[in-house]
This record gives C-alpha cells, sequence and structure tokens, in this order.
C-alpha cells in the first residue's frame, strides 16, 4: 500500500550533506538496505535540528550515519529530527480509479482496512474515511483540485510501529510525523538515543494510494483506436468512445488531448454505462487543451457491456477544415494514464475506440475539405450533400483550360472525390469547380 520508500540522505540544515545507512520498510518487510541506494520513486532526506544548531560535518562517520555524538551538537541543543521528499506536492502520484474502488469497498463493508490504510484514505486530514475522502481522491485524478488537505505523505518511525499498528484509528493519528517548520515532516522532543539511524528506519504512507501502484507498474492497456475521418469547417459532429472487452468493470480512467483551435466542445453526453454525470470529468479544454475522465461504479459492483457499447459521447463542432480526426484528438498518457479497474485492480483486455458519427441532418458547410494541400501524387476533396446524387468535378488551369473531369454517384451525407494521378500535372495552382446539383463550389489545390 502506501510506500514507495526512502534514499535516506542526511544533513545538518543548510550545513553538511550526506548519504546515510539505513532501512525502508513496506508493511514490515525490509526493502532497503543500504546507504546510497534509491529504492521506488521518492526520495527522503533526513536531517538533523532544523533550527540550525551547531553541528559539525567533519565529525560525521565514513558511512555517513548520524547521531548527536558524532555530529558533534552541542548537549541539549538537538531535540529534531524531520524528513523531506524531494517531491513534497506529488499529491496525485500512485492516486487512480483501482484506489477509489478500495476506497468504495471499504465504505461497502467497514473492514479490510488497517490503520495505514485508513490514513491513506483520508485525504481530508479530519480523522474519519468517507464518501467525502472518495470524492476528493476523484477530483484530485480529474485535476479538479491539485492537492488536499492532509499532506501527501505521511510518516511512521520504527521506534512507534507497534503502538501505531495496535492503536485505534482515532489515536494512530498521534504517532505520525507531523508537517512541521520548512515544509518538513519532524518529530520533536528527542533524545540523544533517539537521534540515531535506527530510530529512523521509516515507514512511509502515501495519501491516496491504496494499493501501492505507480505508473510503471500499471496493467499494460492497448492504445485506442481513433477515426481518421475528416470534418469539415463548420461541421457537427458525435465522437462515440465505445469499449470492447468490457467485462466485470469497476473503474476506468484516461485522459485526452483535444485541439481547441479546431475542436469546439458542444457537450458531453452519457451513454449505455450507468451512474455517469459531469463530476465524471475533468474539462480543461479551453485553457489546456486536457479533458481527464475517471468513472466508478458508486458501489464497487462489477459493470459488464457488450462489446461495441458507447461509454460516453462528445458533441463536438470543427472551427476549421479537419483532414484526419487523430490529428486533433489523441488519448494522452501524459494527461492520465488509461486503467480499467476489475477485482480492484487494473486490467487489461478492455479495448477503447472512438469512432465518429455524423450529424443525421447534413449542413451544407461554407468550405470544402481539400486534403492534403499542397499535394504531390494524391489529394482527397469533401463535401455534404442532402441527398444522393451524381457529383461533377472539374479540374482547370489557370487560364480556365479544362484538364480533367471526374463523374461518381455519392450518398447522402459526407462524400469524399479521390484524385490519386495529379502527378501527371505540372507544379503549380490546380482549380477545381465541384457542382452537387444542389450547389456549386470552388476551390484550388497546391500541385507539388
Amino acid at each position: 500500500m502506501k510506500t514507495k520508500v526512502i534514499l535516506s540522505t542526511v544533513f545538518c540544515y543548510l550545513l553538511c550533506n550526506w548519504s546515510v545507512k539505513g532501512q525502508a520498510t513496506v508493511d514490515g518487510e525490509i526493502i532497503y538496505e543500504d546507504f546510497g541506494l534509491v529504492v521506488g520513486y521518492i526520495d527522503l532526506i533526513i536531517y538533523v535540528d532544523p533550527l540550525g544548531d551547531i553541528c559539525n560535518p567533519e565529525t560525521a562517520d565514513m558511512y555517513g550515519q548520524f547521531a548527536c555524538s558524532n555530529l558533534d551538537c552541542q548537549s541539549g541543543s538537538v531535540n529534531t529530527v524531520g524528513i523531506s521528499p524531494t517531491s513534497p506536492n506529488d499529491y496525485v502520484d500512485g492516486v487512480t480509479g483501482a484506489d477509489v474502488t478500495l476506497l468504495q469497498q471499504y465504505l461497502n463493508t467497514g473492514t479490510g482496512f488497517d490503520n495505514y490504510d485508513k490514513i491513506a484514505a483520508d485525504p481530508q486530514n479530519d480523522q474519519d474515511v468517507d464518501i467525502n475522502d472518495k470524492n476528493t481522491l476523484r477530483d484530485l485524478v480529474l485535476a479538479v483540485i491539485t492537492s488536499f488537505t492532509a499532506p501527501s505523505w505521511r510518516f511512521i518511525t520504527i521506534f512507534d510501529k507497534s503502538t501505531f499498528e495496535s492503536a485505534s484509528y482515532a489515536s494512530s493519528y498521534n504517532y505520525l510525523i507531523d508537517y512541521g517548520y520548512f515544509g518538513t515532516y519532524e518529530k520533536s522532543g528527542l533524545s540523544q538515543t533517539q537521534i540515531t539511524n535506527e530510530f529512523w528506519d521509516i515507514h512511509a504512507i502515501k495519501i491516496g494510494d491504496l494499493n501501492g501502484s505507480h505508473p510503471e507498474i500499471r496493467a499494460t492497456v492497448a492504445p485506442a483506436r481513433i477515426s481518421t475521418n475528416a470534418i469539415l469547417a463548420g461541421e457537427e459532429v458525435e465522437l462515440l468512445f465505445t469499449a470492447n472487452h468490457f467485462h466485470d468493470i469497476q473503474a476506468y480512467q484516461f485522459g485526452m488531448h483535444i485541439d481547441p483551435a479546431y475542436l469546439e466542445v458542444i457537450s458531453i453526453e452519457d451513454a449505455d454505462l450507468p451512474q455517469l454525470t459531469a463530476k465524471n470529468f475533468g474539462d480543461r479544454i479551453k485553457e489546456k487543451g486536457e479533458l481527464r475522465t475517471l468513472w466508478y461504479e458508486d458501489k464497487a459492483k462489477p459493470v459488464s457491456l457488450p462489446d461495441g457499447a458507447t461509454l460516453f459521447k462528445i458533441k463536438a463542432k470543427a472551427l476549421q477544415p479537419i483532414s484526419n480526426l487523430q490529428n486533433v484528438l489523441q488519448i494522452d498518457e501524459k494527461i492520465l494514464p488509461t486503467e480499467f479497474v476489475a477485482n480492484a485492480k487494473p486490467t487489461d483486455g478492455v479495448e477503447l475506440e472512438v469512432k465518429l458519427k455524423r450529424s443525421e441532418s447534413p449542413i451544407t458547410p461554407k468550405d470544402i475539405l481539400v486534403y492534403p494541400n499542397p499535394a504531390f501524387e494524391n489529394s482527397k476533396i469533401g463535401f455534404v450533400i442532402d441527398l444522393a446524387t451524381q457529383v461533377n468535378l472539374t479540374l482547370h488551369d489557370v487560364n480556365g483550360r479544362v484538364l480533367e473531369n471526374y463523374q461518381a454517384d455519392f450518398s447522402a451525407g459526407y462524400n469524399e472525390f479521390v484524385l490519386e494521378d495529379l502527378n501527371k500535372f505540372s507544379s503549380g495552382i490546380l482549380f477545381f469547380t465541384l457542382d452537387t446539383g444542389f450547389y456549386t463550389s470552388k476551390g484550388k489545390i497546391i500541385k507539388k
């Protein structure tokens, strides 16, 4: 659960700096027993005397071990020892939909959590694990909030470990190393014999990280498939987020980049997935082009959907011609790692796909879509018609001389003329006239 661990680098505050020999444990198992070694992804700085009383770094022994005796600290002047994560504000690290599910399972039964779990499950730091803590973790994952009341990490020394574990939940908070001066965690009122390496074998609890996960050990999820369709400027479409192999799923999360210069999100709507609301989305599209989604079944019950079911849909409008939806919408692991949860654990096998559905009442757009443009050997001309009809396309040069005629039958909706033989024309500008029978549009292709 909770620990990620320790490199111990000791220093007399702002004065001396060296490595320390010690141990870090996860639920009592030693995972680090050496000096100068980083385990996991958090480094801890263990320091003596944050108030800067006299320490002499020259008296540290060859292994970098520390105690008042070998730091030559003035008698009685050092009674505070503290630790500081090198990334003290890493609130979201390791917190995912799987942790929300574990917290909900505890709320369902009131069993299964020890004091370590309960501390980790209390981001509100009010000594009461409840639905508000679950909502806080949800909002953190969705970037609706970026921190919470509790510090990102809590720590317990080996000296207090047994009493912490046997104490009542409310009393267990008394044994945590409190957040103190200089943005660090401190334990005060220590005797000189307590300021030793052995005393500072640390058990670390990452708040919110109930399953002890981090991105390096997340289940592998197949990359999402995204439609490659083009969209005309001014056209309104539905983006359907569908899934295959959605079996016994309790939660999911993923993030996406949507380019706000090309796509305007009109609305986000539920579909086949139960209990999906606006609270399951973190919308930062206008500010950063980012959208996060985290869904979980309210009682942590498994949900199964048929293949191709739609999780949710986004109604959007193209502000500019889009030659390929993939150019303006990507599922982005850097925004939020993709995760599906079954049996309260990340699982693989679920396939995510983004499909494009055009309006049932196509519009006649102001712009005809031409891509690629400039073109070398081929190009496409996209257009919309209200009814099935024959469409004519004429290519001509700058003097109006006809170079080629194309004719084909098309169905109602969005269609494309595919020009695959442009290499027979000289470089320059090719003009075209598109006659649908309902309207005529003109444009140009830059031939490279």
